[in-house]
């Protein structure tokens, strides 16, 4: 019957003990530390699992790779029986159930009802199979939606800020108003735990304003149409032709006071279609649409053309 040889060296407070596996386990481990213990395994390929005590927090680091993997691995203590579902059908005699945890790749923030952030470590993942002769890392275990949620849960996308023309000071009836709003570059973050990655990228495609007048004055609550824009439309210059927006609007009716709750301006709100597309490592892809939206007072005149004798 073998025995297993256990060696143990303690030269002061952090020293290193070292304990040697029995022969036939093919696993390395050492451990540092005499009160924060802190250890590593790393099985080789061949040879039956260790029972991995349950004090000891297990990782392996990346080969090929300058900083270490963050997460770490725990051997599930309590083993199912054979049959349990929590194999997933897998060979109980040549392999164990263990848990990957990550505290720092898989932080999720959150705010409380104080608006102050909270920030959540090491949620475990489902157990998974570790055969005989294989090391518990990564593979199957970090979920890539996580890493979705954490990068879109840190995507900020910008309101949007309109403009008008050709100046804005003299919009009125019956004048083409030219619309577009400050263009936003592609917004792109990511995120990563171990070897997956996940990224989103957002895109402003397309803008909708309302112009804020309704169809008829005496209808206040019929609107018009609201007007669709490519993008975030273009911006006036010098040299462009006033009367042909390429995204614009023509106003029926001045702001009044008597037509505006006393306001004298229409509200106009415009909201930016953004199309949110990702991608994890896995291969993994996809897209959606979020908005986002500003509105902000316009005040729309009346100009009257005077003719005049001259002389001359």
């Amino acid at each position: 019957m073998l025995r297993r040889l256990v060696v143990v060296t303690i030269a002061s407070l952090g020293a290193t003990l070292i304990f040697a596996l029995p022969a036939y386990a093919k696993w390395t481990h050492m451990c540092k530390g005499v009160i924060n213990v802190e250890c590593q395994w790393v099985l080789t390929d061949e040879g039956t699992q260790p029972a991995v005590p349950p004090s000891v927090q297990v990782w392996r680091p990346s080969a090929g790779v300058v900083d270490p993997d963050p997460c770490l691995y725990r051997q599930i203590m309590s083993q199912p029986a054979p049959g349990d579902p929590a194999w997933g059908g897998h060979d109980p005699e040549h392999g164990r159930l263990w848990q990957v945890f990550c505290p720092d790749a898989l932080a999720v923030a959150e705010r409380d009802d104080q608006g102050n952030n909270i920030i959540r470590y090491g949620t475990p993942s489902a157990p998974y199979y570790v055969p005989d002769g294989t090391t518990p890392d990564q593979a199957n275990t970090i979920d890539p939606m996580m890493l979705l949620a954490r990068a879109e849960g840190n995507l900020t996308l910008p309101a949007p800020t309109p403009r008008f023309g050709p100046d804005t000071t003299t919009v009125a009836v019956k004048i083409p108003v030219w619309l577009w709003t400050d263009p936003i570059p592609p917004i792109v973050q990511t995120a990563a735990a171990g070897n997956l990655t996940a990224t989103v990228t957002a895109n402003l495609t397309a803008t909708t304003w309302d112009m804020g007048e309704p169809a008829d004055p005496a209808m206040p609550a019929a609107k018009v149409p609201a007007v669709q824009c490519a993008g975030p439309g273009i911006a006036y210059a010098a040299g462009m032709d006033p009367a042909a927006p390429p995204c614009g609007y023509t106003y029926l009716w001045r702001s009044l006071p008597e037509r505006t709750a006393g306001l004298g301006t229409w509200p106009v709100t415009v909201t930016a279609h953004w199309t949110i597309t990702w991608t994890v490592s896995t291969g993994q892809t996809g897209t959606e649409t979020l908005d986002t939206h500003t509105t902000v007072p316009l005040r729309v005149r009346e100009w009257h053309s005077i003719l005049q004798n001259t002389t001359g």
